[in-house]
């Protein structure tokens, strides 16, 4: 009687080692099915985190995470109490190891005082996965060498970047928007085509293929393909008259 007694104790010691076994197993098949992030996921995500205003994780997604959150933190104290919204408007991949990207971002500070531009950036494949490359453009134009962005009241509501001396780097310009419009396009594909040939000269990473990928992703809303200053507008302004691209003009902050 008393062997038996042991036999089944064992043989439950047995049964429940056997269960832990295969519990670590199953967890750790759970854990090795995580994907890696892609090039264009660590993109979302440092605009989701932006958007959060989780400065250190956007920090995190950069090739310099230091200097990245030092940026960061000075652009969002400068800028308050500025909400910000930033939005990915082009993704393309150059290849295995390296993409590019632009962002447009809207600074809200009050009923109609809006401030809004675009920044392109690129993202790398290094060892420790994909990154984008920290420039502080990424964040918002002319950053860098010193310069600090802020928001004047003095300046009607509207921020502007100051060097270290506190002299104004950025003045308010009209940008010329070039828009691709679903509604007045017969033929996308004749369009986009005709506009990658327009703006070859200035933009030429960009393609007919890369905005008609843009429009997928933005079913029958306006999609803005390049932005130009009015010197580069000036140039290609007779190359515009295609079916479905509309110029719009809009003031933005640039180097004065």
């Amino acid at each position: 009687m008393a062997l038996s007694i042991r036999t089944r104790r064992r043989s439950c010691v047995m049964a429940i080692v056997a269960i832990g076994i295969a519990l670590v197993v199953v967890l750790a098949s759970c854990v090795g099915t995580k994907e890696p992030a892609s090039a264009r996921s660590v993109v979302d995500d440092y605009v989701a985190a932006l958007n959060d205003d989780d400065l250190e994780a956007a920090a995190e997604t950069t090739s310099y995470p230091n200097a990245a959150k030092d940026t960061l933190e000075q652009v969002w104290e400068g800028l308050s109490p500025g909400e910000a919204t930033f939005r990915v408007t082009q993704f393309m991949e150059l290849g295995a190891t390296s993409s590019y990207f632009t962002l447009s971002a809207l600074w809200n500070f009050g009923e109609d005082r809006d401030w809004t531009y675009q920044v392109q950036g690129s993202v790398r494949k290094l060892s420790v996965g994909w990154r984008i490359s920290w420039d502080p453009e990424v964040v918002a134009p002319m950053l860098g060498d010193g310069s600090v962005l802020k928001f004047d009241r003095s300046y009607t509501g509207i921020p502007v970047v100051l060097d270290h001396h506190g002299g104004v780097m950025m003045t308010e310009q009209t940008i010329n928007s070039i828009v691709l419009d679903p509604s007045q396009m017969p033929d996308p594909v004749d369009t986009t085509n005709r506009l990658a040939e327009a703006i070859a000269p200035v933009a030429p990473l960009i393609t007919g293929e890369s905005m008609r990928a843009d429009m997928e992703k933005n079913p029958g809303e306006k999609v803005t393909a390049v932005r130009l200053r009015d010197g580069d507008f000036a140039y290609l302004e007779s190359r515009f008259q295609i079916p479905g691209v509309v110029v719009e003009k809009e003031p933005t902050l640039i180097m004065s």
